[in-house]
């Protein structure tokens, strides 16, 4: 529902999601997303031009990408050039005309591809050389938009792309999953949950709320045990929330595979 194909985002504790004061009902209008467009039709940048027309539709959703190789890398078109005084991703958020319009825009809820700016992209290249980069830049992000948006009724969701391919970046199911691409990815994603935790205790608020998600994609042919982001990574992380990103299983029977 928020991927480019079949994606579901889930909570990840099954308790009602308005149960609580600090929790908003969720009441999306279906949307799609703004990553990766390969053709415009305005002069405006392709995430600008991309959101005006997801508004025009009548959704209240948009999902995109906020990093270095979104924003500026070559032949995105999203910003033509990184401008200076562009470092870290509250300055993308913040400073970058095009991405703090479309977060000024009425929308109710962001799905975010979050990846630091000063600190490793992917999950199986995280060092304990970027801990403090990735933690410090979630954190001032997730600040950014409590204060910015407080009192606005928007939900943003931090998140990544499929993370079973991360650990698998091979794009092979059938490739060894290694243990140490298994505590890489643990910590990448323990640091990134105690930002928007961090965050959220220390900027006051309310009326804006902000998740952490996790998205899994080899799912199906692992509902039995093998290892996978399901089995081996989401018992042992806290996360607010996970996505499922849900190509495995359209390439079978749904039901007998995942419903049980």
């Amino acid at each position: 529902m928020f991927t480019r194909a079949a994606s579901v985002l889930i909570l990840s504790m099954c308790a009602g999601l308005a149960a609580t004061p600090e929790n908003r009902p969720f009441n999306p209008i279906a949307g799609t997303q703004a990553i990766g467009g390969r053709y415009q039709f305005t002069g405006e940048t392709k995430l600008l031009e991309s959101a005006r027309l997801i508004q025009s539709l009548g959704s209240n959703i948009i999902k995109f990408a906020l990093s270095n190789e979104a924003a500026f890398g070559p032949e995105k078109g999203n910003v033509p050039a990184r401008p200076a005084g562009i470092a870290t991703l509250r300055d993308l958020a913040a400073n970058e005309p095009s991405h703090r319009a479309v977060f000024d825009m009425p929308f109710g809820y962001y799905l975010l591809w979050v990846y630091p700016l000063t600190s490793a992209t992917q999950a199986q290249d995280f060092a304990p050389a970027d801990h403090e980069r990735q933690y410090q830049e979630v954190y001032d992000l997730a600040c950014h938009l409590l204060r910015t948006y407080n009192h606005s009724g928007k939900s943003f969701y931090f998140g990544h792309w499929e993370g079973d391919w991360h650990l698998r970046p091979q794009f092979d199911p059938a490739q060894e999953l290694t243990s140490a691409r298994k505590e890489r990815f643990t910590e990448w994603l323990r640091v990134r949950q105690k930002a928007v935790d961090d965050a959220k205790r220390d900027v006051p608020h309310q009326g804006v709320w902000i998740w952490n998600y996790t998205e899994v994609n080899l799912v199906a042919r692992f509902v039995d045990g093998g290892p996978c982001l399901t089995n081996d990574i989401l018992p042992d992380v806290d996360v607010d929330y996970v996505s499922y990103s849900s190509y495995d299983a359209l390439q079978g029977d749904l039901r007998a595979n995942l419903i049980r």
